[in-house]
């Protein structure tokens, strides 16, 4: 598997699609596309995939989400690979599985896979998995992908969850909360740590 292909920055063509696909906190270097996308009114088509284990794993999908609502040419599709359905009022009804080439098909036109930059950033397997789909399925040349593997070790994060017995305060917006994560022997509520790790990826630290 090759590593990282060319800038992994919003391309200037506008005329071509922008196909996102992530998993998990390879999301990251999407949000400030998407937030520039969104805040600049660029007339270029986004659609993103992006997977996680359960809907309580998917970050930033409040942002995107806003995003979706006032960008019309930005499509997200969430799907999740291990939710158990115990409440029918409360079941997921969004996409389930790992991306594949029939979900690929189902929200990319002829379009999007002859004309679309394909940007793909997430654990090892998963970029391996996707780079195979486009390059042997879908037949995209490899100047038309962009490749990023997120190592948590190239950012050296440490996340440590806790069940806190007492409260604590998160040490950026001093909230309290009963699960705090530790960075860099610091302690943060969820919502501080994401901003963190977003900086991080974004600057390649």
């Amino acid at each position: 598997m090759r590593g990282p292909q060319g800038k992994f920055t919003l391309h200037e063509d506008h005329s071509k699609p922008a196909i996102f696909l992530c998993g998990g906190i390879g999301v990251t270097p999407f949000r400030s596309m998407i937030k520039y996308a969104t805040d600049k009114n660029l007339h270029i088509r986004i659609i993103m995939l992006d997977s996680n284990r359960n809907r309580q794993n998917i970050l930033f999908k409040n942002d995107f989400d806003k995003c979706a609502d006032t960008n019309k040419n930005l499509k997200i599709v969430y799907t999740i690979t291990n939710e158990q359905n115990k409440n029918g009022d409360d079941e997921w009804k969004g996409e389930k599985g790992r991306i594949d080439i029939a979900i690929l098909k189902r929200y990319l036109n002829s379009d999007d896979i002859e004309k679309g930059i394909f940007y793909i950033c997430g654990p090892p397997a998963m970029v391996k998995a996707m780079q195979d789909i486009l390059e042997v399925d879908l037949q995209i040349p490899a100047e038309r992908l962009k490749l990023s593997i997120f190592h948590l070790n190239c950012i050296k994060l440490l996340l440590i969850i806790f069940s806190m017995k007492s409260e604590m305060y998160c040490q950026t917006c001093e909230n309290n909360t009963r699960i705090l994560y530790e960075f860099k022997k610091r302690m943060f509520c969820k919502e501080c740590l994401e901003l963190i790790i977003s900086t991080r990826v974004a600057s390649g630290i």
